[in-house]
């Protein structure tokens, strides 16, 4: 590639400065200097054209009334999309719906909810990407008129059958676990190329051919579109193969910018890009093996070696399954064969060696330099390249214990709480209480993937501060998903590798917010006092045993109700810092207005994990470092007191 395939270039700078936000006029400015290098040659006058349509496309995330009438657009596992073309919005607790019907709601709408964690998938900022801001959860509806379109009648079909969970899966995306395979369509992929070679017919004719049929049988996914404009600017553009590839990706973001966040659209685009950049033809599986792990661990925070190493003959597998599908629809018998191998696969995809599993997010230094030597590694095929990979592979499968900072963690579990402290470098880890939700699984959904994404492969201490289900409903599926080395339910002092947890607990207490246990500790020149769900009589309880500590941060007792944290409390120990552990929208209106209107009074700083997401502290011997997952960074200044 060189200067002259301006097209290529282009999709290369948008694709990054969608991606990467802040580097957005830095990179438009590397675009305005290549412009100006080509200023003299009549051929980049198109260029300049294909930017500034780049540059003035409309984005899908403009503001838009909410509506009552809206059409049906996509129906997923929990929820539905529905518009009424300006307007599109999430529906919650609607079913019996087909795709095209013109539906009535009523309820209120809202700003789509996520719990914020650090390294995990963001539902609310994925929509936005789609231009969706809305959700309501509805309370009545009713069909104004019924679709009778095409792809409404293949759906209906579709759910009447055995196997219409393996259709709504394959055809629709309906499912509820993406498979990276399926998601970025590679199922697709190998019927094309099976179809082509026994037709012996070009492979772009055939992949359009697929993709319009598609189209008019099913929603459009994003799999589908790529594949058609790829074919398409295949078949019609005489540029060369370099810029093919660069007018097919700006086409792509001209229908979403924002598919550069999807998965289904980065893998592919990354086989793309690096088959094509192989100059020194490095083997095509040692090629996907450093693609696929690179983006598991950055999507998904986990990758799993062996199953990499077996991706090609996954793929295959995964084709030959969607073959049987679509044969199945006229050879219905074939049911039992497709759900056995779907287990199979299943089976195969979830088998696990130790050795060979690796788990944590993408460090900076990975970030950094993995992708350089992975360019480098098939543009000049030296050796060292290969031995500089798996250093950083050893790195990433040993993320806990190259980590040199430790962290105290307020994790946003919605309406409940779990906090994590984690040593440095292989120290130990703990949990005060797990959180718990009675409709949604806590550890499986926000507490072990947070764990996962630190390289975290166990935990060393889970102290329950109290039995309420906010506080330890998630216990027994966590003890599923990861080892816990001991449980403490009682009143007893810890002791972790370097840092120490003095434990209180009332005598006096009746309820059981009040037999919370309050723990006390001091990290890294930090006091902290963690509170559970204890009220103003058990802090005044605290304060008369402990009646000359002062404390820096607070992690704020019972989320903030009026019940807890009193004038006196709060004048007593004189906390910097009050970390809330609250629900968006939360049954108890918590945390209460007077409460925080007490911490105002006094100028203490209020986090609270249903505005800000998770509060971390991150500390080393040099600093404490307050971040959040709504992106607030600050150094906390130490006070004495």
């Amino acid at each position: 590639m060189s200067l002259k395939d301006e097209y290529l270039f282009l999709a290369i700078s948008c694709l990054l400065s969608i991606f990467f936000d802040g580097l957005m006029l830095l990179l438009y400015l590397i675009i305005c200097v290549t412009l100006f290098y080509h200023r003299n040659k009549y051929q980049h006058k198109q260029f300049i054209i294909a930017l500034i349509l780049f540059i003035l496309l409309p984005t899908k995330n403009g503001e838009a009334t909410p509506q009552m009438v809206l059409e049906v657009e996509n129906i997923k596992t929990n929820y539905v999309i529905a518009s009424n073309g300006d307007f599109t919005c999430i529906l919650y607790n609607i079913e019996g719906v087909n795709i095209n019907d013109v539906i009535e709601v009523e309820g209120d709408y809202s700003d789509i909810n996520t719990n914020q964690n650090f390294n995990l998938f963001n539902f609310k900022d994925y929509m936005m990407h789609q231009g969706i801001r809305k959700s309501m959860y509805v309370l009545e509806y009713k069909i104004i008129e019924k679709s009778t379109s095409l792809k409404s009648k293949v759906y209906n079909q579709f759910k009447n059958k055995p196997l219409h969970e393996v259709y709504l899966a394959y055809f629709y995306g309906i499912a509820e676990n993406d498979d990276l395979i399926v998601s970025s369509g590679f199922h697709f992929v190998f019927l094309i190329s099976l179809i082509a070679k026994r037709c012996k017919a070009n492979r772009q004719l055939v992949t359009l051919l697929f993709c319009l049929s598609f189209a008019l049988f099913f929603p459009v996914k994003t799999s589908v579109l790529r594949m058609f404009i790829f074919a398409f600017v295949h078949c019609i553009s005489k540029s060369t193969k370099y810029d093919k590839l660069g007018i097919s990706i700006l086409i792509l973001l001209s229908f979403n910018k924002y598919l550069v966040y999807e998965v289904g659209f980065i893998l592919p685009v990354l086989f793309s890009f690096c088959f094509l950049f192989n100059i020194q033809k490095i083997p095509a599986r040692i090629v996907s093996f450093f693609i696929v792990v690179g983006v598991q661990l950055f999507y998904f925070n986990e990758a799993n070696l062996f199953t990499i190493l077996c991706f090609s003959l996954l793929r295959q597998w995964n084709g030959m399954l969607f073959l049987l599908v679509i044969l199945s629809l006229i050879v219905p018998f074939l049911g039992w064969l497709i759900l056995f191998l779907m287990q199979c696969i299943q089976i195969f995809a979830n088998f696990k060696i130790p050795y060979l599993y690796m788990r944590g997010s993408f460090s900076l230094v990975s970030l950094l330099v993995y992708p350089y030597c992975f360019v480098m590694l098939i543009s000049t095929n030296n050796k060292k390249y290969y031995s500089y990979m798996f250093l950083l592979l050893c790195y990433q499968a040993n993320l806990k214990v190259c980590t040199p900072y430790g962290e105290v963690s307020v994790l946003d579990v919605g309406q409940g709480d779990c906090i994590l402290i984690r040593e440095p470098f292989n120290g130990d880890v703990m949990l005060i209480d797990t959180g718990g939700n009675v409709n949604y699984d806590i550890a499986e959904n926000i507490v072990y993937p947070v764990l996962k994404s630190k390289g975290i492969k166990a935990i060393d201490i889970v102290l329950i501060t109290h039995d309420d289900y906010d506080h330890s409903g998630a216990l027994e599926s966590l003890q599923e998903l990861i080892h816990i080395e001991e449980v403490i339910t009682t009143k007893e002092d810890i002791h972790l590798s370097n840092i120490s947890f003095n434990a209180f607990q009332s005598k006096e207490a009746l309820d059981t917010n009040d037999a919370s246990i309050m723990l006390f500790s001091e990290i890294n020149g930090l006091r902290y006092l963690f509170c559970g769900d204890a009220s103003t009589s058990i802090e005044e309880a605290f304060i008369e045993q402990y009646n000359k500590l002062k404390i820096d941060i607070l992690k704020v007792g019972h989320h903030g109700s009026k019940t807890s944290s009193s004038n006196e409390f709060l004048m007593k120990i004189q906390p910097l810092y009050a970390f809330i552990s609250s629900g968006k929208n939360n049954f108890y209106n918590h945390p209460s207005p007077e409460v925080i209107e007490r911490f105002e009074e006094r100028q203490i700083d209020v986090y609270d994990t249903q505005d800000v997401g998770n509060i971390s502290v991150i500390y080393t011997p040099f600093f404490n470092l307050l971040h959040t997952g709504d992106k607030t960074f600050g150094i906390i200044k130490k006070v004495i007191k």
